[in-house]
């Protein structure tokens, strides 16, 4: 009973350590892949195509410059106390230099440069 309850706990603690790890999705034809840690935008957007989408769980992650024609959607850009859901922030400055580009739910902690104006949604977040 002793081992039982030592390796749930055990359990436990590993569930919410990865629960906590900010978590980017990317969505490329048809099939899904994971990344994690604060630098899994990077690492998702470097594996990404035009057309793709990146989903970003809440967390904080390292910015990227956006070169190719993607769709980002966060977790939301503000603290949600009643679904006890924590904001999706990018942290660093973000150039946008691709046409067709969404950033949706996500707030940028910096400097935001567009060097393409042709089909770029800012969206603050996903409901509104």
């Amino acid at each position: 009973m002793k081992k039982f309850l030592l390796l749930f706990a055990a359990m436990l603690v590993a569930v919410a350590a990865t629960a906590q790890t900010p978590t980017a999705t990317l969505s490329h034809d048809g099939t899904v892949k994971c990344f994690y840690g604060k630098e899994a935008f990077k690492n998702a957007y470097a594996e990404a195509a035009n057309g793709d989408h990146i989903t970003l769980s809440s967390g904080l992650f390292t910015a990227t410059d956006i070169e190719k024609s993607i769709t980002v959607k966060g977790a939301g850009m503000s603290a949600d106390t009643i679904n006890n859901i924590e904001p999706t922030v990018i942290s660093g400055a973000v150039t946008i230099s691709a046409a067709d580009v969404t950033v949706e739910g996500a707030y940028l902690s910096s400097s935001l440069y567009l060097k393409h104006y042709n089909n770029i949604k800012i969206i603050e977040d996903k409901d509104e």
